[in-house]
């Protein structure tokens, strides 16, 4: 493969990334009973390239790696885990400081990891990957800073957000790339509705079915990075300000697990400047692929159920199976469109990073908040209710990546 054509395929795959998340906005109701769909999703996307990971399975097998494998399945299983920890972190701190939590750990700590895995290139590529890590964080930065300017935008004129109460501004952050996770007063219009309903204890309770539903007194995921510590007449009850920091802790934890999975997929690989463990069986991408989706399918498996009994967040407990079972036929869909989406971008970014490494390929990719801020902005009308000052902040933010993605671009060329 020519690194032209890689390129292309991490731009396809920032492009991917960038679009599952119409799907979540359309699913409408709880990320969890979305999350197994999505990740089977992923599963399927690993059959695309199945003839090519069967032989280097058998091979890897045969020569027993089996450490390749077991490899492989924990960085799917840190990826599911690291959405669900991510979801926990929207709901009980908020969108600024999460947000900014995330995508900086992702890239200041797992860009560098990989580099150091695969070794660093030439002078000018570590140029180009360094300065481009700095701007991500400064765009990172004025993300977060959007998120607070704009709630107090609509906080002044009295709105609540856009065309059909809209998910807030461009919180795409690292391998989960969705928008604010602000709860609405829009009851569940469909059948898991029944399932929901039954496990609250009171009536009234209802009303509270959302996307990410809020229990009594919790910390709204709508507050700005401002109003996580104070309130706009004092401090903050000390349970509401417990519960924001451990959504700290959740997207510090959260950022860790995206930023560690793709350097297992260059150890696996064999992507390394460790002479001697490159020297053993190793996976090759389509393999590592697949084996990762089977990994995060079985930690689905085994998180889902007991998490949606006792949340993370400050949702109401509910029966994982029975409430996925509820799901319509068009809401099974969403979720495995998007998780097919957003697996296939993964599929084609370990693919590029066969050429270009998968530090320089992974860095292309995690733009994605451009692809993001565009079906946001045009689709979702994330800026209603915006003064100058916000839409100053937002039009910087987008060119700090583009700018960042030149340079990845131009590390990789």
């Amino acid at each position: 493969m020519e690194k032209q054509a890689a390129l292309l395929l991490a731009l396809c795959a920032m492009f991917l990334w960038g679009s599952w998340a119409n799907t979540l906005l359309l699913f409408g109701t709880r990320f969890e009973l979305y999350l197994f769909n999505y990740i089977l999703g992923h599963f399927l996307a690993g059959f695309l390239t199945f003839h090519d990971a069967l032989p280097s399975l058998n091979d890897t097998v045969s020569a027993g790696g089996f450490a390749m494998i077991l490899l492989s399945a924990l960085a799917g299983a840190l990826f599911a885990l690291g959405s669900l920890l991510a979801v926990a972190s929207l709901d009980l701190a908020g969108m600024a400081l999460p947000t900014l939590i995330l995508l900086s750990i992702e890239m200041a700590i797992g860009m560098p990891m990989l580099l150091l895995l695969e070794g660093w290139g030439t002078s000018m590529q570590l140029a180009y990957s360094f300065l481009g890590i700095c701007l991500v964080l400064l765009a990172a930065f004025l993300d977060a800073w959007c998120h607070g300017s704009l709630q107090r935008d609509r906080n002044s004129n009295g709105s609540e957000g856009g065309p059909g109460h809209c998910f807030g501004l461009s919180s795409q952050f690292s391998s989960l790339s969705f928008w604010s996770f602000r709860a609405t007063s829009t009851l569940v219009p469909n059948a898991t509705a029944s399932s929901l309903a039954r496990s609250l204890e009171a009536p009234q309770d209802a009303a509270r079915l959302t996307f990410l539903t809020h229990g009594s007194g919790a910390l709204p995921s709508s507050m700005s990075s401002q109003q996580v510590l104070t309130g706009r007449s004092g401090p903050l009850p000390a349970r509401r300000v417990k519960k924001a920091n451990l959504g700290l802790i959740f997207a510090a934890c959260g950022g860790f697990c995206f930023s560690t999975w793709p350097c297992l997929g260059s150890l696996v690989e064999g992507q390394t400047q460790w002479t001697t463990w490159d020297s053993g069986p190793k996976l090759n991408a389509s393999a590592f692929f697949f084996v990762y989706a089977l990994g995060a399918v079985i930690a689905v498996l085994l998180l889902l159920p007991p998490l949606c009994r006792w949340p993370l967040h400050t949702g109401v407990n509910l029966n994982f199976w029975r409430s996925y079972s509820e799901l319509t036929p068009w809401q099974h869909f969403l979720g495995l469109s998007g998780g097919f989406a957003h697996g296939l971008g993964c599929l084609l970014s370990i693919q590029a990073g066969r050429v270009l490494g998968n530090a320089i390929a992974m860095s292309i990719t995690r733009c994605q908040p451009l692809v993001c801020a565009t079906w946001g902005v045009l689709v979702w009308g994330e800026l209603h209710g915006a003064r100058w000052k916000t839409k100053v902040i937002f039009g910087a933010m987008l060119l700090m990546f583009v700018l960042a993605l030149i340079l990845f671009l131009l590390a990789g060329s």
